[in-house]
C-alpha cells in the first residue's frame, strides 16, 4: 500500500471523528439549551398559574380612560379593548370585561339575561387575593368590590375579619378613587339589544398593588330568581350573602406582563439560569476549537 493511500485513509479517518465529535457537540449544546431554556419559561410563569384550570386573562388598553361610568356599554368601541370571558351556568349568561391602564382594573359585567332590574337586590362582586395564597380563610390581602343595582355608592370588602358568619371580611372605607355602578343596557350593548342589567367598575390598584397574576372570584345576583352565579366554580348558589373562600378563586392574569414589573428576586434567578448557558457555550467553543 502506498504512502499516498495510507495518508488520504488516515485523513478520512480524521475527518470522520471530527464529525462525530461535532455532532457530539451539538446534541450537547442543545441538550443544555432545551433544560435551561425551560427552565427559564417555568421560572416566569408562577407555579399556581402553570397548573390551574380557572384562569382569564387581563391585559393592557389604552382607552379605558374613555370608559363613561353608567352602569352599561354606553357607546361602541367602549370596552371594545378589553380581555373577554363568558361565563354560561344554566340559563343565566354574563359577558365579562376585563382591562388595566395606569393605575386601574377597569371591568364590565353584563348580565345579558337578567331583565328583572331589582333595584337594592341584584348585584356583582369582583374579589381579589392580591397574593394569591389560596387561603382557606380570607385574610389582609383579599378584597371584594360589591355594586348594587340602584345605588351610586359601591362597598369595599377586606378579609382578616373573625367572624365567620361574614365569610371573615368586613366592611371597610372606600378608596376616594374606586367606582362600581349597575345600570340598564341600550341599544349600545354589544351582546344584546334586549335591556338588561349590567354593572362597570374601576378599582384602584393602590388598594390592589400590581401583580401579573392575582386570585380572582366573580359573582352576580339575581333577586328575581334568588340565584347568585359564581365564577371559577360555574355554579349557581341562593345564598346572597356569602363570600366564597380564597383557596376556591380561580386566577386572573396578566399574559404580556404589562401589569407588573419584575421584581429583583425573579431578575437574580433569571441571571441564575442565563449565565450557565453562556458557560456551556464558551466550553463548546473551546472544545470544538481543538479539532480545527
Amino acid at each position: 500500500m502506498s504512502l499516498l493511500v495510507i495518508t488520504i485513509k488516515f485523513e478520512n479517518l480524521i475527518f470522520k471523528h471530527k464529525t462525530y465529535i461535532q455532532r457530539k457537540i451539538t446534541i450537547h449544546k442543545l441538550k443544555y439549551r432545551f433544560v435551561y431554556v425551560s427552565f427559564l419559561i417555568l421560572l416566569l410563569i408562577p407555579i399556581n398559574v402553570v397548573f390551574a384550570e380557572s384562569l382569564i386573562p387581563i391585559t393592557f388598553s389604552n382607552s379605558m380612560d374613555a370608559v363613561y361610568f353608567d352602569g352599561k356599554w354606553s357607546f361602541w368601541e367602549e370596552w371594545k379593548s378589553s380581555s373577554h370571558e363568558e361565563v354560561k351556568v344554566e340559563n343565566f349568561v354574563i359577558q365579562f370585561r376585563i382591562a388595566h391602564q395606569d393605575e386601574f382594573i377597569y371591568a364590565l359585567i353584563d348580565f345579558v339575561n337578567d331583565y328583572s332590574f331589582d333595584r337594592g337586590a341584584d348585584y356583582a362582586m369582583l374579589c381579589f387575593d392580591t397574593e394569591n395564597e389560596k387561603s382557606k380563610i380570607a385574610d389582609k390581602n383579599d378584597y371584594c368590590f360589591m355594586s348594587i343595582l340602584g345605588r351610586s355608592n359601591p362597598i369595599t370588602f377586606q378579609g382578616g375579619s373573625p367572624f365567620g358568619s361574614q365569610s371573615n371580611f368586613e366592611k371597610i372605607t372606600n378608596n376616594n378613587d374606586l367606582i362600581a355602578i349597575g345600570g340598564l343596557s341600550d341599544e349600545n350593548d354589544r351582546y344584546s339589544n334586549h335591556p338588561h342589567v349590567s354593572y362597570e367598575f374601576k378599582i384602584p390598584l393602590e388598594v390592589l398593588g400590581r401583580s401579573n397574576n392575582y386570585g380572582f372570584h366573580l359573582a352576580v345576583f339575581d333577586g328575581k330568581t334568588n340565584s347568585k352565579i359564581v365564577w371559577p366554580d360555574n355554579k349557581v348558589e341562593s345564598n346572597s350573602i356569602s363570600i366564597l373562600q380564597p383557596a376556591h378563586w380561580g386566577n386572573l392574569v396578566s399574559p404580556d406582563k404589562s401589569l407588573p414589573e419584575f421584581s429583583s428576586t425573579t431578575f437574580f434567578f433569571i441571571l441564575l439560569l442565563i449565565i450557565p448557558i453562556f458557560f456551556l457555550q464558551f466550553k463548546n467553543k473551546l472544545f470544538s476549537s481543538l479539532f480545527h
